[in-house]
């Protein structure tokens, strides 16, 4: 018996679901990518870019989530990005009973820079008392205690450790791995490599390539973003009034004693992931020769 017939009056339209997503990690150029691939005409992401379904949105259904992908119709390359979903064994697993087919894309950061941009991008929402020193060391007072309500400035740069569990629900195939430096230093070739893997048209280069999204910003009044955050529902308002609340802010360059130890940290963990990546990582292990970091 053939499985087409002629929709009838009643029916439900067939879901369109993604079939890539980018997975991480925070503050590593996750919203770049996605901006610039929403600008190719044989791709479509997700109007709002953080959809947490696996994480967080996974009760609401997946009616619900293929409703984000309504318009996707015609488009080869279909996805959304939530760059906390790589840290969660349970997330892949409901990432996989859905979409056992999608590609996935990591993009990785220095992770002593990471960290620190993630510091300040909590710290100027009012979620971070501490300094920095400070709340390093409260992650690890909290780890020890195994808190629920944990920081992840450090735990969120482990990388392999959490790409070896997506490569339990994931063959290695399936996933792309980039850096924020290539990214950053090469966007026209590194954007080429991932329309490439997503099967798209890799000639196109998109009119906004190498702009960065989501710099930094702080806030013009605290209470009125926590406010914001609370009672104004989610949609292109509370967007708008996001944006008017901020302003383009720097923050200060990072310690260079602080950044010396937290690189000694990471050491083992960034030799164990060049070694599973095939990718010389010594630059992560470089002083800074930057300025502050905006990103």
């Amino acid at each position: 018996m053939s499985s087409t017939r002629p929709r009838r009056r009643g029916d439900a339209l067939p879901q369109i679901l993604p079939n890539f997503l980018i997975i991480g990690a925070p503050r590593s150029g996750t919203t770049s990518l996605s901006e610039y691939l929403g600008t190719h005409p044989q791709v479509f992401t997700s109007r709002e870019k953080e959809l947490h379904f696996f994480d967080l949105r996974f009760h609401r259904g997946v009616e619900w989530y293929a409703r984000q992908f309504a318009r996707a119709k015609g488009k080869i390359a279909i996805g959304e990005a939530t760059a906390r979903y790589m840290y969660g064994a349970e997330v892949m697993a409901r990432m996989h009973g859905l979409l056992p087919e999608a590609k996935l894309i990591a993009i990785l950061r220095n992770p002593v820079d990471r960290a620190y941009s993630h510091y300040w991008y909590f710290r100027a929402r009012g979620w971070e008392p501490l300094d920095f020193a400070g709340a390093i060391a409260a992650e690890e007072r909290e780890a020890q205690a195994h808190s629920r309500a944990r920081r992840f400035y450090l735990e969120g740069g482990r990388y392999l450790k959490y790409l070896r569990v997506v490569c339990e629900s994931y063959p290695r195939d399936a996933l792309l791995v980039l850096l924020f430096d290539d990214l950053r230093e090469a966007p026209g070739a590194t954007f080429a490599t991932v329309c490439r893997f997503l099967g798209v048209d890799d000639t196109f280069v998109p009119p906004n390539l190498g702009e960065l999204f989501f710099r930094y910003k702080e806030f013009r009044s605290i209470l009125l973003s926590k406010a914001a955050r609370k009672f104004v529902p989610e949609g292109l308002i509370k967007d708008v009034l996001f944006w008017m609340l901020s302003r383009p802010a720097s923050y200060p360059p990072l310690d260079p004693v602080l950044r010396r130890d937290l690189q000694e940290r990471f050491a083992a963990d960034n030799a164990a992931l060049a070694a599973w990546l095939g990718r010389d990582l010594s630059s992560w292990s470089a002083p800074a020769v930057t300025g502050p970091l905006h990103h």
